[in-house]
């Protein structure tokens, strides 16, 4: 089931009710899994990066010309 939402002048309201939950104390949300991301890797571990896949390239040309 999907919520609508009417636009007024004061903003978006939700015709649904959202879910209401509570949390035992001192344990709120986990955290979310943090993803592998080109911008959360230092600049050393990109450069590392950016070589092992030049170096693949160029094995696999000379690979392929032999």
């Amino acid at each position: 089931m999907r919520a609508s939402a009417i636009d007024t002048p004061g903003g978006l309201h939700y015709t649904e009710p959202m879910t209401h939950h509570h949390h035992e104390t001192g344990h709120g949300h986990p955290a979310r899994a943090v993803s592998a991301s080109l911008l959360r890797m230092s600049a050393a571990e990109r450069l590392v990066l950016a070589l092992g896949l030049a170096g693949v390239l160029w094995i696999a040309v000379w690979w392929v010309i032999s």
